[in-house]
């Protein structure tokens, strides 16, 4: 798969490196001007444009209705943008379609992101394969914070215990686990070159692969 780099387009250069602005009528027309980014033929600058709606401030039918477009690009990072966005606005909305995305055989990290922001225990299969100890320690840490969340969920509304590696987990497992193996997600800019994590086809297994 390529890199994801700068976007190439001067307007998305200039948005990436401004703040956003503070009255909701300029804020509207980014909003719009971002949204029809994600039709360009440019790769770069649709993964950009999706990446700058999910992190906006803002929320709303105009901003959802964009991000569930995205959801739907043929690029796996544009789609993982757009649904960690979706998920940090409503888990619910975004349950069905990053559950969807999980059962294919590549993911983002973004993916991995919005998984664990939607914990919920049907996300806990995918989450297994996906969370298989790797060379991307950056896909590791996504995958295994998404599956401990969804395991915390799946013990929270009393569903039968899961299991990993022979061990069945109680909720104060859960908790200790997530305490003490998992670094808090840094604040960090968009990563630039798109991390992806593949799922062989021939052995069923998880496989984390740079771009």
């Amino acid at each position: 798969m390529p890199r994801i780099n700068a976007p190439t387009a001067a307007r998305l250069q200039h948005l990436a490196a401004a703040d956003w602005p503070a009255d909701a009528a300029t804020r509207a027309v980014v909003i719009g001007e971002l949204s029809a980014f994600l039709s360009d033929a440019d790769i770069a600058n649709r993964d950009w444009a999706a990446f700058l709606l999910a992190q906006s401030p803002s929320d709303g039918p105009q901003v959802r209705a964009a991000l569930l477009r995205a959801a739907g690009d043929p690029s796996l990072q544009v789609r993982g943008e757009a649904l960690l966005g979706l998920a940090r606005r409503d888990p619910a909305l975004a349950l069905p379609h990053v559950q969807a995305a999980l059962a294919l055989d590549e993911v983002s990290v973004a993916l991995l992101q919005a998984a664990g922001l939607c914990a919920h225990p049907a996300l806990i299969r995918d989450l297994e394969d996906w969370s298989r100890p790797s060379a991307n320690r950056l896909a590791d840490m996504a995958a295994t914070e998404a599956l401990l969340a969804c395991r915390l969920a799946s013990a929270q509304a009393g569903l039968p215990g899961q299991r990993h590696g022979g061990l069945k987990l109680g909720l104060q497992d859960l908790e200790d686990m997530g305490n003490a193996s998992l670094p808090a997600r840094p604040k960090a800019p968009h990563p630039g070159p798109a991390h992806q994590h593949r799922r062989s086809a021939e052995t069923d297994e998880a496989q984390h692969i740079e771009p």
